[in-house]
Formats: structure tokens, C-alpha cells, sequence
């Protein structure tokens, strides 16, 4: 048996329900349950005094918690790996003045509480690059997104079926699960489209904000939609698991990289990914390699008829080894790694 690590390591989140609204809350038990897999020990209290690295899950958090700001312990911050959460995202849609065209920047004022980050761990190498660009000078280290692989093995369990039950479909019934921002109403405005053309199969929005004051441009496009438009807010874990594992495939519609922990839930159960190139970070949805990356709507809305009609190539043994390269106890590693190096590094100082 593998000895057990002590690192002295506080994951720092607020959060506790896995799937009420939160992905915050469900990155912080698949990190945790990485390190544990790996034998590693952690804090479990914030007021303990051998914590030598906070880690927090939602960066608005260190502003919150002042016990950790005047102590010299080594603090870090995951981004951009739950942004589609309403609490403390990160990328804000503003107009750029000489092209009036919209764009997705990190404010003055969260650029400075990143900044006071010793270290940023972001999804992607392509989300470290949009860091950068931003002006974030922290050090910026890359941990892809982790994957319970068996949440998705679903084959003769009763969980397979559920989302039959939960919604009243037929059994075998079609449909694609589109997990859509709550505030984008040009990519709502595009669902509406998908199931105007593709009338046989529904279209299972997935949203975790719905009900947010925010979330009111959105709901009133789908005030009166067609009937193969489903909302689906705030779902239990077994529906959620089911919904996906009986889907068609998933299709991303929205104007910045979210739902990145779906993104890999969907790789593990190989299942089709169509999304626009605005709305993933493209090292992780590999346009042909195990995803399919559309630079317009006319071009998604082909590759969808070409699903259907089976003409689309099968890219499912390559979400799964991607899947698999980060899945739960290979991410918990990296992390106990990189933890330890932060270690070092202060000790070098």
C-alpha cells in the first residue's frame, strides 16, 4: 500500500452541494478525492495553524476571508475552470470602443485580486495564454479539469434510464443537451433555431443560474418555445448523469469557454461534442481529434444534420483516452505534485 503524504494544504470553498448550483462545489470533491486517492492528507480546518497553502476554489473568496491575508502561507487560486457559475466569474462582456464590437476581459479590480495570488491554476494552456494576455503577472500553472470515469459507465445500472422518468419521454426519445450561460441570449437565440430545423429531436437546455435576476433576457426567449425545447435547472446528480449518458450528444453554443467539467463528463461517456470555437479553450476540445469545432453557427447546424444522418466521423476512442489522461486519481497526482513544488519553491526563496 502507498504511504500516506501529509501536505499541509487548506482547499478553501463555501460551498458544499455537489449539484445544487455550484461547480465550484464539484471541483473542490473531485480534487480532494484526487488527493485521497493518492494517499495524500490534507487540513480540514481553516484555523489551523500548520496550513502552509490556502487553496482557494472562487477567487471573490480571499476578499471575503481576511483571516489568511496578513499570514505568510503560500496562497493560490483556481479560474476558469467554473465560470459557468454566477459567483465569481471571471470574464466580463464589454463593448471595445473603437470596433463597438463585444468582448470578454477580466475587470481592473479582479486583475488586482489575481494578482495577489502567489500562484493561478487555470484548465488549459490556452486559458494560461488568455491570463497572460489579460495582464495577470501571479504564476500561472495549468491542471486540466479532473473526471470521475465511473459516474459514466451507466451500461445495466439503474440510473441509465432515469432521465425517461424525470422529463416523461418515451423511451429511446432523442435529444441533444445544450449547457447554456444564463445571461448569453445570442446562444439561446440559437437553440431556437436548432429545434425550428431538427424537429424530431428535443433539446435539453442545462443551466445552473435560470433563476437569477441575471438570467432574465434568457428566460424571456424561452417564455414560449417550441415544444422539443426543455429547460432543465438545478437537477439532482442521477438525473444529470442519466441525462447525458442517454443523449445524442452535446452541443456548446456559448460566447466564451464554460462548462468545462462537462465538457469532460462528455468525453467520458463518448458522447459527440459540436460546439462553436468561442465557446471551449481549443487544447481541450481538439477540433478532429475528439471534438467538433465549428468557426460558424451554418457550420454547427451542418455538422449536427451529419450526426444525425451518421455521417459525422466517430471521434469517441479519443474523448475517452483524453478522459481517461485526467481522470480523477491521475489530476489528484499532479496536484499533490504541484503542491509540494510550491513548497520547494518558497523554501528557495
Amino acid at each position: 500500500m502507498q504511504n500516506q503524504v501529509k501536505i499541509d494544504v487548506y482547499l478553501f470553498s463555501k460551498e458544499r452541494n455537489y449539484f445544487a448550483n455550484v461547480e465550484e462545489a464539484r471541483l473542490r470533491r473531485n480534487l480532494k478525492n484526487g488527493l485521497e486517492l493518492n494517499n495524500v492528507k490534507y487540513i480540514n480546518s481553516p484555523i489551523d495553524e500548520n496550513i502552509k497553502i490556502v487553496h482557494f476554489l472562487n477567487f471573490e473568496d480571499y476578499n471575503k476571508f481576511n483571516y489568511f491575508k496578513n499570514k505568510t502561507i503560500i496562497k493560490a487560486v483556481s479560474v476558469l475552470s467554473t465560470e459557468s457559475d454566477s459567483k465569481g466569474r471571471l470574464l466580463n462582456r464589454v463593448k471595445n470602443k473603437e470596433t463597438k464590437e463585444f468582448e470578454y476581459h477580466i475587470s481592473k479590480k479582479d486583475l488586482n485580486i489575481l494578482n495577489s495570488f502567489d500562484y493561478v491554476l487555470v484548465p488549459s494552456e490556452e486559458a494560461k495564454k488568455l491570463l497572460l494576455n489579460e495582464g495577470v503577472v501571479s504564476k500561472v500553472e495549468v491542471l486540466n479539469p479532473s473526471v470521475k470515469l465511473s459516474k459514466l459507465k451507466l451500461d445495466q445500472t439503474e440510473i441509465a434510464n432515469i432521465v425517461y422518468i424525470y422529463f416523461h419521454f418515451e423511451e429511446n426519445s432523442k435529444y441533444f443537451l445544450v449547457p447554456l450561460d444564463y445571461t448569453d441570449t445570442e446562444a439561446a437565440n440559437k437553440v431556437l433555431n436548432l429545434a425550428n430545423i431538427f424537429k424530431n429531436y428535443r433539446f435539453i437546455i442545462y443551466s445552473q443560474d435560470l433563476n437569477l435576476k441575471e438570467a432574465k433576457s434568457v428566460k424571456k426567449i424561452f417564455k414560449k418555445h417550441p415544444w422539443n425545447i426543455i429547460i432543465a435547472n438545478n437537477l439532482e446528480e442521477d438525473v444529470y448523469y442519466s441525462m447525458l449518458y442517454r443523449s445524442s450528444g452535446v452541443i456548446l453554443l456559448n460566447e466564451v469557454p464554460l462548462f468545462l467539467l462537462e465538457l469532460m463528463e462528455a468525453f467520458a461517456a463518448k458522447k459527440p461534442v459540436l460546439a462553436l470555437k468561442n465557446s471551449v479553450f481549443q487544447d481541450m476540445a481538439i477540433d478532429k481529434i475528439n471534438s467538433h469545432v465549428y468557426n460558424d453557427f451554418a457550420s454547427l447546424i451542418k455538422g449536427i444534420n451529419e450526426l444525425i444522418l451518421g455521417e459525422l466521423v466517430d471521434l469517441s476512442t479519443n474523448e475517452y483516452k483524453f478522459a481517461s489522461e485526467n481522470r480523477i486519481q491521475v489530476v489528484g497526482e499532479k496536484l499533490a505534485e504541484l503542491y509540494k513544488r510550491m513548497l520547494k519553491e518558497k523554501e528557495n526563496v
